[in-house]
């Protein structure tokens, strides 16, 4: 999501990347004969989109899929565009695009690099239609060509709240134990402590070792803003132990806390 401090840079972007084409552009005969310019178009595209104007992204990956055809550009161009596809809400389009790389890396014509990309974006696209089995097993692709420790733990962290809302407890708290360690931003971090701690099963467990660990958090300086997330957790513990009173005693008591 576009924010005000990002639109500013991605103003500016577009400006010095329009700047170098006009000032750097060699076409002679018909092609591009400077080759920083093709990573000037995609940086406009990539602004674009980030900007939300997707009429003008649609427009730009297009003219480089058109101007350096089977090129590696071109085909990080048409993830792009599928992508572009999908926040217009054409997701038939979207995937089509899509299959087209993945058969061309598959054919050895485009880079297996771009895989990694690939399966991130079939994986929004199927989650922008609710397909959540369907997102799952293109993260999981996603993470399988990843050689990013970041990009994958942010992976697991949406891989884990598929497994948390298909009530798939035991796999769900793996996952947010393992992002909660590796994590580097504190939200993520804090997230995961809060979604661990839901994956708990009154059936396999008991919630003493969890109500005290949050409670621990409640009192930590650096949680002192989202004391109410910690006690609305604590009240989702005592609702599952069937416990309704103290539930939204805690909620109703606590959860606005700041």
């Amino acid at each position: 999501q576009i924010t005000i401090n990002i639109k500013p840079n991605m103003d500016r972007a577009i400006e010095k990347s329009s700047k170098s084409i006009k000032k750097h552009s060699m076409f002679i005969d018909g092609k591009e004969r400077n080759p920083e310019i093709k990573k000037a178009y995609l940086l406009i595209g990539k602004s674009s989109f980030y900007k939300k104007e997707y009429k003008v992204a649609n427009a730009t990956f297009k003219y480089i899929i058109n101007t350096y055809k089977d090129k590696d550009i071109a085909f990080e161009a048409m993830i792009w565009l599928g992508f572009t596809f999908s926040k217009e809400k054409d997701y038939l389009m979207c995937e089509s695009t899509l299959d087209q790389v993945k058969n061309r890396i598959n054919e050895g014509k485009a880079p297996k690099s771009l895989r990694k990309f690939l399966y991130s974006v079939y994986a929004e696209n199927a989650i922008a239609q609710g397909k959540n089995a369907k997102a799952l097993e293109y993260i999981q692709l996603a993470r399988k060509y990843s050689n990013s420790r970041s990009f994958n733990t942010r992976l697991m962290f949406i891989e884990g709240q598929f497994h948390l809302k298909a009530n798939n407890l035991d796999q769900a708290g793996r996952l947010f134990s393992k992002t909660s360690k590796r994590a580097k931003d504190f939200d993520m971090q804090f997230a995961s402590q809060l979604f661990q701690a839901m994956c708990y099963d009154p059936k396999t467990s008991n919630s003493k070792r969890i109500l005290d660990k949050l409670e621990k958090m409640s009192l930590e300086k650096k949680n002192i803003m989202l004391r109410d997330q910690i006690y609305f957790t604590i009240g989702e513990i005592y609702f599952k132990d069937k416990n309704v009173d103290k539930a939204w005693s805690e909620i109703l008591n606590h959860g606005s806390e700041k």
